[in-house]
């Protein structure tokens, strides 16, 4: 016997009575499920057919014919948990409401931008003409003056100004003017 007993190992063996431990729980609670389940269908109709129908009378009131406790909580819980559904309807339908306003207004504004730059390509564009103008003037000016003039004049002004000018102009009247 005591040959038989060292071989057993002892967490095996707890295993093994705690996995058959396991099945015969799960036995009953899986017996219990089907019970409450088939149990459920009636109360669940019997409770949907109080919920929609519309009510003649006022439950809290007290005409004589004896109501549980338990029915008059679980209408008012229902109630209640209407009021709170009706709440959260309402504040889901103005914050849909608010989002669109928003969404509008945000739109609005991406237009108006839109228009606005726009515009202001627009002008950078006539800008840009008009300093090309400019600078054409400039260069016909420069030109059509006397070397030694228009290189006095070279030496006063900016290098931003001088360098777009000579750029511009022809190489021979550019030498002209460099060499004086």
């Amino acid at each position: 016997m005591k040959a038989a007993l060292t071989h057993i190992r002892l967490l095996p063996a707890v295993i093994v009575v705690g996995t058959g431990l396991l099945g015969l729980k799960s036995e009953g609670l899986v017996h219990a499920a089907w019970a409450q389940e088939q149990a459920a269908p009636a109360s669940d109709a019997a409770v949907l057919a109080q919920d929609t129908a519309p009510l003649a009378k006022d439950v809290t009131e007290d005409d004589g014919v004896s109501s549980s406790a338990a029915e008059v909580d679980v209408l008012t819980s229902l109630s209640k948990r209407r009021a709170a559904l009706d709440a959260r309807e309402s504040d889901i339908a103005m914050r849909a409401d608010l989002l669109a306003a928003v969404e509008n207004r945000v739109d609005g504004k991406i237009a108006t931008l839109k228009q606005l730059q726009d515009q202001i390509t627009t002008l950078l564009g006539q800008r840009d003409a008009e300093q090309e103008k400019q600078m054409a003037s400039l260069v016909k000016t420069y030109s059509a003056m006397k070397p030694k003039d228009a290189a006095r004049i070279f030496n006063t002004l900016a290098d931003d100004v001088v360098v777009p000018v000579a750029h511009a102009m022809k190489s021979d009247v550019l030498a002209a003017i460099l060499v004086t």
